[in-house]
Parts: C-alpha cells; sequence; structure tokens
C-alpha cells in the first residue's frame, strides 16, 4: 500500500500563515493609526501652545534662569497647560459680558468688559516689557474674577447656597498666594525683609485671614449703611471665615513646597526684578537703632 501525502497539514499551515500575515498587517496598521493619531495630537497640542504663547506670551529668558533642558521643558509645559485655561477664563468672561448685555445687566456688563481689560495686562507687560507676573498668579486673579462675575450673571449665588463659600475659598486662596508672592520677593530682594519658609506660612496665613475679616466687616458695614443683605446671619460669616482660613492654609503650604523645590523662583524672576528696580532698590531699611526712641 502506497503512501499518499497527508494534505490537511500543508493546508492547516497555510490558513495559519495567512492568519499570521493578516494579524501582522492589522496589526502594522493598528500601530500606524494610533501613530498617526499620535502626531495629530501632538500637532493640535503645539498649534494650540503657538497660540497661547502669542497670546499670553511664553516664558522668558529670567525665568527659565538655571534650569535643566528636562526641567525647561517641564516648565514650559506647565505654563502652557495654565495659559491655555487663562485664556479659556477670558474668552469665558467675554461671553459673560455678552450674556449680561443682552440681559440688560449693565452692572455685570461694565464688570466683565472692566475684568476683561485687566486680562491682557500681564500679556502686554510680558510680551512688550519682558516682565512676567507669575503664571499661577495670574490664573488665580482672572478665575476668582470669573466665579465672581458668573456668579452675577447667571444668578449662581441665589441658585447655589455653596457658591458663596466656594469664591470665598478661591479669593483667599488667590489672595495668599499674591500675598505670598510679594513676601517672598520682599525676602529675595530687600535687606529690610529676612524670613524662613516657616515665618513666610505664617506672615501669608495672617495677612490672607485679615483680608477675610476685613471683607466681612465691609460686607456689615454695606447692610448696615445701605440696607443690603449681603450678610445672612452668624453661620454664614463663620462659615466664610472658615473658608477664608482653609484657602490661606492650603496655600502657605504650597507656596513653601514652591520655595523648597525652586518653582517660586522661577516663577518671580521678572516680576522680582521689576519690582526690586522700582521699588527695593530705592528703599533703605531701616534698623532699630535709627528708630526714634522716647
Amino acid at each position: 500500500m502506497t503512501d499518499e501525502p497527508d494534505e490537511s497539514g500543508g493546508i492547516i499551515k497555510g490558513v495559519t500563515d495567512g492568519a499570521a500575515k493578516v494579524g501582522g498587517a492589522a496589526a502594522g496598521a493598528g500601530k500606524a493609526a494610533v501613530g498617526g493619531v499620535g502626531k495629530v495630537g501632538h500637532a493640535a497640542e503645539d498649534a494650540v501652545g503657538t497660540v497661547v504663547d502669542k497670546v499670553q506670551g511664553a516664558p522668558t529668558d529670567r525665568e527659565l534662569e538655571g534650569l535643566t533642558p528636562a526641567q525647561v521643558e517641564k516648565y514650559r509645559k506647565k505654563a502652557r497647560r495654565v495659559g491655555t485655561i487663562s485664556l479659556l477664563i477670558k474668552v469665558g468672561i467675554g461671553i459673560l459680558a455678552i450674556m449680561a448685555l443682552i440681559e440688560g445687566e449693565m452692572v455685570w456688563v461694565f464688570a466683565g468688559l472692566f475684568t476683561l481689560g485687566l486680562a491682557f495686562i500681564p500679556s502686554l507687560l510680558r510680551k512688550n516689557y519682558s516682565i512676567s507676573i507669575p503664571w499661577i498668579l495670574e490664573f488665580l486673579i482672572f478665575f476668582a474674577l470669573f466665579l465672581h462675575t458668573a456668579g452675577g450673571v447667571l444668578g449662581l449665588y441665589g441658585k447655589y447656597e455653596n457658591w458663596d463659600t466656594l469664591t470665598h475659598f478661591v479669593s483667599t486662596f488667590m489672595l495668599a498666594v499674591v500675598s505670598l508672592t510679594l513676601i517672598y520677593i520682599m525676602h529675595t530682594y530687600w535687606d529690610g525683609l529676612t524670613m524662613d519658609i516657616r515665618a513666610i506660612m505664617v506672615f501669608t496665613i495672617f495677612v490672607a485671614i485679615f483680608l477675610g475679616a476685613m471683607w466681612e466687616i465691609m460686607e456689615w458695614s454695606t447692610d448696615q449703611i445701605f440696607g443690603t443683605h449681603e450678610q445672612n446671619g452668624l453661620d454664614d460669616t463663620m462659615k466664610d471665615l472658615v473658608m477664608d482660613m482653609a484657602g490661606a492654609m492650603i496655600a502657605a503650604m504650597l507656596g513653601a513646597k514652591w520655595i523648597i523645590d525652586g518653582t517660586m523662583k522661577g516663577m518671580t524672576a521678572d516680576f522680582g526684578d521689576a519690582l526690586n528696580k522700582k521699588v527695593f532698590e530705592n528703599l533703605e531699611p531701616v534698623s532699630s537703632e535709627k528708630m526714634p526712641h522716647r
């Protein structure tokens, strides 16, 4: 009996090889598609970043001084992300101003336009005078203004009980970061103030809580003089003060981290130099020996 060739093995092998080739082709196509999507994503990110750099202003050489190439890249990406959000907030404020105009709320129209005008001052300083306002500072200021404007135009203060609490927290956090930045710049450039990180944290908290308390006093005074209803009882006032303290403490801890890892140094480089030339170089420290005695 003669042996007949077993064709089933060849068929199976052919099918297997074909399937492998098809799978390989599919995998290659998938990889190419993912790579293409990745390239499109990177191109879109670069395009957005270019727009943000043109409108907001790219980080200056002074900001990037002393950083390694990896740190420079990280700083640029972070600045672009915050710049993108900041730009969207400005667009949002413009939209809110238009909505207020349509509804005839002229107070909020002027508030929106005034805020929008302020919003582009940091960009002009950065592009025309190489003075860079810290990006986190710029973002927080206009984010707080956006929340307040949105609360007024959209009636969110009346619709949501906690909207006022949110704006108090964000506003005090912003004021604490502003205070922290100014204290750090004074400590860095002016011989009249020398503080360690813990002292800067404590002073930042005190200043922010003081400003929050002054705001509550202003609201109470407005109610007493003009018969408004800015304050809704002791519970509302205490809740606002608690939010003020929470915002101040979080800002102080975050600021300490920025000082330790060098982020604060880069963020305040241009702004600090500008303040130093305009103010601190001409401000002579007053020692205890020069202070008048009784």
